[in-house]
């Protein structure tokens, strides 16, 4: 595919857009889910500071935004934006360079025209540490505007976030709901914990991608990625363009679903 491998704008919508419109509906994912690794390597490998990669790498997740919820039309996308293991393992000066990113660029969904003009609902799952004031009221905001939302889509950024972490959320909540005569006890089953899940109301992923060639899930909607397709494209997170997206689309199809069966 090197005849899309760098383009950008109308020009890879157009080569998107064609390639969707010649796809069989059935074949297609309704939710994309994204681990965007690789950043840090790749400013490194370039001789820069880890903020040029984070950097470099939510310029393509703009790009990728678009592209899979306004010219794929796939229903669901969500982002691994920041793990919370990750929190506690970088420095307070890329941690700042994270935060400060992120507030930027959730602000930057409440004005974004295809958002808007799509009404695509945007949801912020994890816990943003206290202190963090600009990004919460920014999650705030964008999640006031979009709640109702969601014909053209949902998009869900992952911050602060772990699977583990979720799932012992929901587990307080379902004890909780128990302690106060809300649920028995024997009527708890996996639907009952689905409900009480960050993500509840929307379907797991059918394929999650994870860049830089680690084939891993790292604590990633541990519970929801269940039955999903895992692809593991070997480029670093700012270098996956048109054609890896198209590949993994491509490889996602020829695979056989049969969900534990």
């Amino acid at each position: 595919r090197g005849e899309v491998l760098d383009l950008h704008g109308e020009a890879a919508s157009a080569v998107l857009r064609q390639w969707r419109g010649a796809a069989d509906e059935a074949s297609l994912p309704k939710h994309i889910a994204i681990i965007p690794d690789g950043n840090r390597r790749w400013a490194k490998q370039r001789g820069m500071p880890s903020s040029f990669g984070h950097h470099k790498g939510t310029k393509r997740m703009n790009e990728v935004v678009q592209w899979v919820l306004q010219d794929l039309q796939i229903k669901y996308l969500t982002v691994f934006a920041l793990s919370r293991d990750n929190v506690s393992s970088r420095s307070e000066e890329e941690l700042r360079v994270l935060y400060d990113i992120l507030a930027v660029e959730i602000e930057a969904l409440a004005r974004e025209p295809f958002i808007l003009e799509s009404r695509i609902r945007v949801k912020v799952v994890g816990e943003i540490p206290a202190g963090e004031e600009r990004l919460a009221r920014a999650v705030e905001a964008v999640e006031a505007l979009t709640h109702t939302w969601g014909e053209g889509g949902t998009l869900t950024h992952c911050v602060a976030y772990t699977g583990r972490m979720e799932l012992a959320a929901a587990a307080r909540k379902v004890a909780e709901a128990v302690e106060r005569g809300e649920l028995a006890s024997k009527d708890v089953d996996e639907d009952t914990l689905g409900r009480f899940l960050y993500t509840a109301g929307d379907p797991g992923p059918d394929l999650v991608i994870r860049t830089s060639g680690e084939k891993r899930l790292s604590n990633f909607l541990l519970w929801q990625s269940a039955y999903s397709e895992l692809i593991f494209p070997p480029v670093a997170w700012p270098d996956f363009g048109l054609a890896e997206l198209l590949n993994s689309l491509d490889e996602y199809r020829g695979r056989g679903r049969r969900f534990g069966k």
